[in-house]
């Protein structure tokens, strides 16, 4: 038997250049299964770019949003031939 479940994942990307020209990059995803919508994406970006950074200091994050469909089936071995179910 399968099974489908659909869920979002939002990749985000914060970058942080030092007035020396050193280059600071992160980035993780969370996911909607894990209650992360589009408005708290929307905010943690916001709120990453509005920090109040040095002067010189150029800082930016990003966040993609992708969704995703995974469908997981049984296996059935007994069958011939075997097959997924």
């Amino acid at each position: 038997m399968s099974t489908t479940d659909t869920f979002t994942n939002y990749n985000f990307s914060f970058n942080n250049q030092e007035t020396n020209g050193t280059m600071n990059m992160a980035s993780f995803t969370l996911v909607s299964r894990g209650g992360m919508s589009d408005a708290m994406a929307f905010a943690l970006t916001e709120a990453f770019n509005g920090l109040p950074w040095p002067a010189g200091t150029t800082a930016s994050a990003t966040v993609s949003k992708e969704v995703i469909t995974d469908t997981s089936y049984t296996t059935d071995t007994t069958s011939t031939p075997p097959s997924f179910t």
